[in-house]
């Protein structure tokens, strides 16, 4: 009997043939170099893998669930004893270092290529529990699989039950021992292991999806594309203008000879455009492939702001070869993928963004620590894009400070390793990366030679409306575009309604209670306004905060952590266009007197925030820095004791969550508005009559942009989110009208504009 490995006919010996050959491409377009391990074991422990991972499909059990028979299914699974057999092989292997560690990455490669990716004390875990069961799948193995030789590699020698047995015991004693060896060991491991496994999900996918070996490597792209970009501008004969000339000049000709650096710039000045000049520079200089340029940033607002940015610098690149040029990856982004003039069908557009095919993909926070962190194959997939990448971490003082310590850690190694280059942009640098090199020397000249905003800050405390009635003739007297940050949406909401029926001017309101669709369509309202001389007032949470680009003349903050302070700073006089910008911090607190700013931040910032001001009352645009610096050096004391935190992920543990690092509290329950998209609601309908499940699959795919762009996202039992539903469709819930306020806040379990429910 032929053995098969996919539905369509394929047989098992072809498929592994051409992983292997897949994953011998991919190999030849990453430069690697592991302390202690050979280039010749590395391709041998890659081919390895390739040529194991899906052997056990070869159990009658896995060949009469192909051809559509009977079959019993706990028997089906092929993965874990793939990884068993493939952990046996990889014993062999000649000039092996790490003891059994290499064998046991092999293993979690291949038990990881359709479920989590474990660690190795879950792998050994499950291969204990089921050894009954992998003894049962031993017995109907077809001894035939032996005989293959996937490219060129001999899987001669058989598997025995007590082969099988000696590789549980195995599992089980590198498991103990594994915990004692140093973080920085285990972190190189780790980076072996997350490589095995992304080539593999490649490989594996790659002849299904495109009918051919991987896609074709990054495309060069001119180094000089920004300048030239610039040059048809308009000049701007203002400070802020020859500053970022200046900026634009100098990061193409210094070299501060680390694969770790830093931007960092006062706002306005142009970071998009200077870290795109450098990272395109170092991209021609790379030898060997072009290496991708991974954008990384901490919101869609901003990202949707810097592909503009790009789209016009590569424009002539773009329009010649598409997607193939630049890629933006995040829930808004659409599901296509143009290449040229030619089109792909859906499976192969899903592999081709899955797996970041492009020279310049901008994407969020989210999935670059995904790629590093996570054990989902739908990330892991593209952890080897990130070696030989250069990596800019846009707006890296967003990172929480849980993070610092892996982020350093991982992405170090990933410069040793995988000659990856790192940009970490911020006006307010975290010292994420302490031993980086500035790219500009220096920046502290260019916070001096602006003088944009004056910050002043209040240390009495004082009630949201006590707030709103002391501001309120300053608004009536002096109008000028103003911005209002509070630190929670009662308090946003609270001060939207009272200064809205108080005020004779435009006010808007804008928090996550909107739909991304909503927000982005009021920023560009209150831009219109502005630009057409009124005076708006914005009120909003702190999603407005870094890297949107709005240019107002008073800003009022809640009090919050320094380093979100001096971001709200940038949102005033951002392009230097007045005498001076007025920025002022307040102390809100709720009518038992407690500080809104401890429902969201945590104390040891509060309180760092207070010894970096130090009673200071005013504070100038070159004065920030040091502040800034005073502020991050006790932050970075807090983000020290973090290493547990590192340990965890370089052993695998399924114990952290990334999601909940970064933000917090679970999301909660998403509801969709059906207003922000009249058509979605019809659409999603017909989708779920759709028969055929993959014609079913790409059509929703295709929507889920939109269905992401009206969606949000509220903590509610699951009796209010039943109560709040209208309609349920394809899983996804539709709020109904009187919890909506498409005129004013948005989503609430608890209405208060005066519908009747």
């Amino acid at each position: 009997m032929t053995l098969l490995s996919h539905s369509d006919g394929r047989r098992l010996d072809q498929h592994l043939d051409e992983v292997v050959a897949a994953a011998r491409s991919i190999l030849a377009t990453h430069t690697l170099s592991f302390p202690g391990l050979p280039p010749a074991t590395l391709a041998a422990a890659l081919d390895l893998t390739a040529a194991t991972h899906d052997v056990a499909k070869a159990t009658s059990h896995f060949q009469a669930y192909i051809r559509n028979e009977p079959y019993n299914s706990a028997l089906k699974p092929h993965a874990l004893l793939s990884a068993c057999y493939a952990f046996h092989r990889a014993r062999g292997l000649p000039d092996l270092p790490w003891g059994d560690a290499i064998p046991g990455l092999i293993a979690c490669a291949v038990a990881g290529h359709h479920s989590a990716y474990p660690g190795f004390a879950d792998l050994a875990t499950t291969v204990f529990r089921s050894l009954d069961t992998l003894h049962q799948q031993l017995d109907t193995l077809d001894p035939t699989v032996f005989a293959m030789t996937p490219g060129g590699v001999s899987l001669a020698g058989g598997f025995t039950h007590a082969d099988l047995d000696r590789v549980a015991g195995s599992l089980r004693a590198l498991a103990r021992s594994y915990p004692r060896l140093p973080l920085e060991e285990k972190i190189r491991h780790r980076i072996l292991g997350l490589f095995l496994v992304s080539v593999l999900l490649e490989a594996d996918r790659t002849v299904l999806a495109l009918g051919r070996l991987p896609a074709d490597p990054p495309l060069p792209l001119p180094a000089t594309a920004v300048p030239e970009h610039v040059a048809t501008l308009p000049v701007y004969d203002t400070e802020i203008g020859r500053i970022r000339g200046e900026c634009l000049a100098r990061v193409a000709c210094t070299d501060p000879g680390r694969p770790i650096q830093t931007l960092t710039l006062p706002t306005g000045t142009g970071k998009t455009l200077t870290a795109l000049h450098r990272a395109l520079a170092l991209r021609a200089q790379a030898a060997g492939a072009p290496p991708r340029i991974v954008v990384a940033m901490p919101y869609l607002s901003v990202i949707e702001q810097t592909d503009e940015v790009y789209r016009a610098v590569l424009q002539d690149e773009i329009a010649a070869e598409g997607d193939r040029v630049h890629l933006s990856r995040h829930s808004l982004a659409p599901f296509r993928y143009r290449a040229g003039e030619g089109s792909e069908d859906d499976n192969a557009v899903e592999f081709l963004l899955s797996t970041w095919q492009a020279a310049v993909v901008t994407t969020t926070f989210d999935q670059v620590l995904y790629a590093l962190f996570s054990r989902s194959p739908r990330h892991l997939i593209r952890f080897h894009t990130l070696l030989n990448a250069v990596l800019l971490i846009d707006e890296v003082q967003a990172l929480p400070a849980a993070l610092w310590l892996p982020v350093n850690r991982f992405l170090t190694a990933l410069t040793e390793i995988g000659q990856t280059r790192v940009i970490a942009l911020s006006a307010t640098q975290p010292g994420v990366f302490p031993g980086a090199a500035e790219c500009i020397p220096d920046p502290g000249r260019y916070f001096e030679r602006l003088n944009r905003v004056r910050l002043t800050i209040r240390y009495a405390p004082e009630t949201v409306l006590a707030f709103c009635d002391r501001i309120l003739p300053a608004l009536r007297e002096a109008p000028a575009p103003t911005l209002i940050v509070l630190n929670t949406i009662a308090a946003c909401e609270a001060v939207y309604r009272d200064l809205g029926a108080r005020l004779d001017r435009p006010v808007h309101y804008l928090s996550a209670r909107l739909p991304p669709a909503l927000r982005s369509a009021r920023l560009e309202a209150v831009k219109r306004e502005m630009a057409s001389g009124e005076n708006p007032v914005l009120v909003a949470t702190q999603c407005i905060e870094a890297g949107v680009d709005i240019d107002m003349g008073r800003v009022y903050r809640d009090f919050g952590p320094l380093d979100a302070i001096i971001q709200i700073c940038g949102r005033c006089n951002r392009h230097g266009t007045r005498a001076r910008g007025e920025v002022e911090v307040v102390r809100l607190v709720t009518e038992d007197g407690d500080l809104y700013a401890r429902q969201v931040y945590d104390d040891p910032r509060l309180d760092a925030t207070l010894r970096a001001l130090a009673g200071t009352v005013t504070l100038d645009e070159p004065a920030f820095p040091a502040r800034i610096d005073r502020y991050f050096a006790e932050v970075r004391d807090e983000a020290e004791r973090s290493e547990k935190v590192a340990c965890a992920f370089a052993e695998g543990s399924d114990t952290l969550s990334v999601r909940a690092l970064l933000r917090g509290e679970d999301d909660g329950t998403s509801f969709v508005v059906g207003s922000c998209d009249q058509d979605l609601r019809e659409e999603l309908r017909a989708v779920a009559r759709i028969e055929d499940r993959w014609v079913r699959r790409y059509a929703l795919k295709r929507l889920l942009p939109r269905v992401a762009r009206c969606s949000v996202s509220l903590r509610v039992s699951e009796e209010d989110a039943d109560r709040m539903t209208d309609e349920v469709i394809y899983g996804f819930r539709f709020v109904r009208e009187p919890y909506y306020d498409s005129e004013g806040v948005g989503l609430s379990e608890n209405p208060s504009w005066g519908l009747i429910l």
